[in-house]
Order: structure tokens, then sequence, then C-alpha cells
């Protein structure tokens, strides 16, 4: 048998599921432009003809997404699978707990902390040391200066030694306060605020963070409203109706 004479050589391959969604949505796209053409709804024969219209639209819509959701599946157990191999090893996350790895360098963190610590201290108690000595050099150069600016050459010149020892001092703080501790480690600082008084603090919100502040507000207000509350202090609950 030739190529052309092969059993099924005339019949078109089955459409995927995709196709048959595309297929059936433009479909249904099309014979909507038909009918939103932009005159109101006038009869109610129309009316009817677009809600049933609406309705295989939305059943088509429906079709669609389970169709798209059993082609992904295959992807998505893959993925989950994978995710869950590697989150043994390095996972940190309240969902997924914490990997092997993440739990190894939390424990050298643990051990390493009180001596970084101790460095960092030293480090501070350096530089603190440092910087009281480069600002009374400073003081000290700054006073001569003055004094010498109708004094002689010598007492100028003087002045001049004690500017440049001062620009001395400053450079050797700030080599102090760059210093690497030779680790990859180091300490982390952080900050965060604690709220002492609630009132104070809605005060500066509402006088500096204005827009943030109302933004706030209006969650709490919708959120009221979506619990079934029609009524909120500050606000007026307005009715919107909508097609569903």
């Amino acid at each position: 048998m030739t190529d052309l004479a092969q059993p099924g050589h005339n019949n078109p391959p089955e459409p995927t599921p995709y196709e048959l969604s595309k297929q059936e949505i433009d479909d249904l796209c099309m014979e909507a432009r038909n009918w939103l053409d932009g005159e109101p709804v006038s009869r109610s024969e129309v009316a009817k003809q677009i809600d049933d219209l609406k309705v295989m639209i939305r059943a088509a819509v429906k079709e669609a997404k389970d169709r798209r959701d059993t082609e992904t599946k295959p992807l998505n157990d893959a993925l989950k699978e994978i995710h869950a191999r590697y989150n043994a090893l390095v996972g940190d996350t309240k969902t997924t707990g914490k990997g092997i790895a993440i739990l190894a360098m939390e424990e050298c963190d643990k051990v390493l902390a009180p001596w970084l610590k101790k460095l960092s201290d030293e480090k501070e108690a350096a530089a603190k040391k440092a910087r009281e000595e480069s600002d009374a050099k400073a003081k000290a150069a700054q006073d001569a200066i003055r004094a010498a600016s109708t004094a002689d050459l010598a007492t100028k010149e003087e002045a001049e030694a004690l500017l440049r020892d001062a620009k001395k001092a400053e450079a050797a703080v700030k080599k102090i306060e760059r210093a690497p501790t030779g680790m990859a480690s180091h300490l982390r600082r952080s900050w965060h605020p604690v709220l002492i008084d609630a009132t104070e603090a809605a005060r500066w919100a509402w006088k500096e963070k204005r827009s943030e502040m109302e933004a706030f507000l209006q969650g709490l207000a919708e959120r009221e409203v979506r619990a079934g509350h029609r009524s909120v202090p500050g606000f007026e609950v307005v009715e919107e109706k909508g097609v569903a």
C-alpha cells in the first residue's frame, strides 16, 4: 500500500480539549456579538435570548476550566512531588516546615551568636574609644586654628599639624568601623515597634499616614459589610445592584 492508501489517512486527528473549548467559546462569543450591538434591550423575548446565551457561555466557561484542570493535573502533581523532595532539604515556610539544611544553619547560628556578639561588642568599644580620641583631637585642632589666626607662623604650623593628626584619627575610626570579622556569618540587627499607646499611635497615623489610615479603615468597614452589617459608624453603606 502507498502512503496515500494507508487506513485512516483521511481522518483528521481528534481535537484536543483546548481546541474543543476554544471552538465552543469562539462560537458563543460570535453569537454574543450579534446580540450585544449597543442597542438597549426593549423586548422580553430579546432579554430571554440574551439570558439563555449567558447561561450557555457560563457552562462553556465551566467546561473549559474543568478541561484545563484535567490537563494541568499531571503537571501540578509533578511539581508538588518535586517541591516535596526539595522541601525536605531546603524548605523554610510555615506550611512546608524546615528542611535539614535550614535546621543545620539555624543550629550554626545558635552556636556562633555568642562569639559574634563578643566580636561586635569589642569592635563597638574600640570604635567608641577611637571616636572619643578623634573628637578630642578635632576639637584641639579647631581651637588651635582659631588661636593661631593672629599668631606667628610657628603656631599656625603647629595648628595645621594638629588638624592633620585629627584627620588621621577620623580615618582610623572609619577603618575600625569597616573592619571585617574574617567570618562569613554576622550578627543581624533588627528593630520592631511595640504598641504601648494605641490612641497616640492612631493620632500619629491620622496625621502622618492619612491615606494609609483611610485605606485601613475602608478595609475594616468592608469586612463588616461582608459580615452582614448594614450600618458602620463613620460610613454610609450604599447598595449596588448588578447582574449575577
